[in-house]
């Protein structure tokens, strides 16, 4: 996924915790394919999102908690080793879910719409 920001394309890697997808391999050449490809990187991988995933498996709030962070520590830690083989690190960036997305007014916004709408259709 790229965002076109002010004439600038942003690669946007989003990788959902627990989407067996995303192994050593493949995150491998998706960082490749970015640093050569985006003159930005932003490496995602948000555990809260999960959480409501493990829920709706089955899962207990506890379990589910645990397990969606876990995963999202394996993908990012993951990324940060193979990050190790690109020699250009410096235009890759991580996001952490709670501090950069849930702190954000926008986000917050958007959330707040995102009920408004949904309730309304109910």
């Amino acid at each position: 996924m790229f965002i076109k920001q002010m004439n600038r394309e942003l690669a946007l890697i989003w990788m959902s915790a627990g989407n067996s997808y995303f192994d050593k391999k493949t995150i491998g050449k998706l960082l490749k394919f970015a640093d050569k490809n985006f003159p930005k990187i932003i490496i995602l991988s948000p555990d809260k999102p999960a959480e409501h995933t493990f829920k709706a498996l089955g899962y207990q709030d506890n379990k589910a908690k645990r397990k969606a962070k876990l995963n999202a520590n394996l993908l990012i830690n993951r990324a940060k080793r193979e990050l190790q083989k690109i020699k250009n690190k410096d235009k890759f960036s991580f996001i952490n879910w709670e501090n950069d997305v849930l702190g954000n007014s926008e986000y917050d916004v958007l959330s707040t719409l995102k009920c408004r709408v949904s309730s309304e259709g109910s």
